[in-house]
């Protein structure tokens, strides 16, 4: 598990189940950039099924230009739930380093979904 996380971040060794606004989704599983206001909610179970409770959950709201450069305008937040909840939200320098492997992608990763459209091995 450790080395899971170590190459793919906080969000290895778990179910996950992602989540888009509808009025993003088809850029997203275009492997397109997203408009200012899209969401992407990453949610992740303990297990296999995604059907027991949610443990943690990430979430990036695209924001205007010039909000975050380093994090492609993005606003992240990471929320932890067991074993008790815990919020980090905003410019996020963990999570935009991370993400800034996948710039050329809208710095979302897509390795889930249609058929890995736009895909890589890192976190969303």
């Amino acid at each position: 598990m450790a080395a899971a996380t170590k190459r793919h971040g906080p969000h290895a060794s778990h179910s996950i189940v992602v989540r888009v606004s509808p009025e993003a989704i088809t850029l997203f599983r275009e492997g397109k950039p997203l408009p200012t206001g899209a969401v992407v909610v990453k949610e992740k179970y303990a297990d296999v099924f995604a059907s027991g409770p949610l443990h943690e959950y990430a979430v990036m709201v695209k924001r205007e230009v010039g909000y975050y450069p380093e994090g492609g305008d993005w606003e992240y937040e990471y929320v932890s739930l067991v074993p008790e909840r815990k919020v980090v939200r905003g410019r996020l320098a963990n999570c935009a380093a991370c993400h800034a492997s996948a710039k050329e992608r809208d710095f979302l990763f897509r390795s889930y979904g249609s058929a890995g459209q736009g895909s890589s091995n890192g976190p969303p």
